[in-house]
């Protein structure tokens, strides 16, 4: 309604009709209980990791064909990592950027999306970009000081400077981190949700993917130590500094509630899953590993 128009009835009446508004956006967040929201966060962030993870793979192979190379096979793993096979390419720096530079970034237009279709069924997607920018970060800001053979290690040793790997990191966190805290209200998170709530939430959704590829390497490998458990300490301090921002920041500036949250139904959850599911699936049957002769 205009607001230079005259109220309908009164202006007490006005503000009884602004004062039920609100109470009943209240009452929406209040049917979205903490451990729903926390399963879709859980399924969410499983999806986005693993299409994240296609994605990247897909991104090597584009460096390979654009390079008249020749693709003999992929391994995806849900807590193994995942890797492309292919015959040899004369540019080896474009082949190793291919997966963050161009598949990796390629997740950046789901967000774009999600701004127009603000549904929870696009959460999954969002976290792709969310989940799998940061993680990639990780590993660039890592990378001039690990020993570990990744992308971006290898990237150096063929000449790039470690600094530009470092601040593509940068800029990927803030994007990644950027993305999950605008988009959180689509797991069902209010605008006016406490930080504890929203600490359950993140720590709840994140931690159990990381937990199960902890107990899977103890499991299947009997690799178990301190240090892969005080891997937790990464993505903990992640989700913590994203329930803090993700509370303050809608104060400090109210452009940051464009996203309204969402009631997540179990359909939701549902559906998500069965996609954390197929995708496995899939994943499963597309790993062809070249035959070595």
């Amino acid at each position: 309604r205009n607001f230079m128009e005259p109220p309908p009835y009164t202006s007490t009446g006005y503000q009884l009709n602004v004062i039920g508004a609100t109470m009943s956006t209240q009452d929406q967040q209040q049917h979205t209980s903490l451990w729903m929201t926390i399963l879709l966060l859980a399924g969410s962030y499983t999806f986005g990791l693993f299409l994240h993870n296609i994605m990247h793979e897909f991104g090597h192979s584009a460096t390979v064909w654009l390079q008249g190379g020749k693709v003999t096979g992929f391994s995806f793993h849900p807590f193994n990592g995942c890797l492309n096979f292919s015959t040899a390419v004369p540019n080896h720096i474009f082949l190793y950027a291919g997966g963050a530079f161009i598949g990796g970034a390629f997740t950046i237009i789901f967000p774009l999306l999600a701004l127009k279709y603000k549904t929870p069924f696009i959460a999954p997607f969002v976290m792709a970009c969310a989940a799998g920018l940061t993680t990639t970060a990780c590993w660039m800001l890592i990378s001039p000081f690990s020993t570990t053979f990744t992308d971006y290690t290898a990237m150096i040793k063929v000449g790039v400077p470690g600094v530009c790997l470092v601040l593509s990191g940068v800029l990927y966190l803030i994007i990644g981190i950027g993305t999950l805290i605008l988009f959180l209200p689509l797991f069902g998170v209010g605008h006016d949700t406490g930080f504890f709530r929203r600490l359950a939430v993140t720590e709840g959704g994140i931690l159990p993917f990381h937990l199960a590829a902890i107990v899977y390497r103890w499991l299947m490998r009997g690799e178990i130590s301190l240090t892969s458990l005080a891997g937790l300490r990464i993505p903990a301090v992640f989700m913590a500094l994203v329930a803090f921002l993700s509370w303050r920041l809608p104060i400090w500036f109210p452009a940051a509630r464009r996203i309204q949250p969402q009631r997540i139904k179990m359909y939701h959850i549902a559906v998500i899953w069965a996609g954390v599911a197929i995708l496995t699936v899939l994943m499963s049957l597309v790993s062809v590993r070249p035959d070595p002769g």
